[in-house]
């Protein structure tokens, strides 16, 4: 099965779900996690297809992570990552329109960088990544 066949999946899965007789808002929320799904992957495309325009090789779907993404590996809430887009901490990241991507290689780096032995180690000094 192709990604984009399992995607598509995903997204039948999702609007799957709703039953006759749920409310509005029980449908409105499966038809918004649909179509988060669905843009996380528009997004990916863009960004491998700029990454190509740019010269660059073309990275495999697991190359970028997306918020959702990024929140679940690190077992943190989206909005915290969006605090720290505004505060300036954190990996580097990519907007593409509403979406942000955050290529694995900045991610990794990013842990990396902080890295702590004990609580009481202090950030390296330099500028918020």
């Amino acid at each position: 099965m192709k990604a984009e066949d399992s995607k598509h999946m995903d997204l039948a899965r999702q609007l799957a779900f709703i039953k006759p007789g749920e409310t509005a808002e029980a449908i409105a929320r499966h038809i918004v996690k649909a179509l988060t799904l669905a843009t996380e992957d528009h997004a990916r495309r863009v960004a491998e297809a700029l990454a190509l325009t740019a010269g660059e090789a073309p990275a495999a779907n697991s190359d970028i992570l997306t918020s959702t993404e990024l929140a679940a590996r690190w077992h943190c809430h989206k909005v915290t990552l969006c605090n720290w887009r505004v505060q300036g901490k954190g990996p580097k990241f990519i907007k593409i329109g509403k979406e942000i991507l955050y290529r694995l290689e900045d991610v990794l780096a990013w842990e990396r960088d902080n890295r702590r032995q004990s609580t009481v180690d202090k950030p390296k000094p330099g500028p918020a990544k």
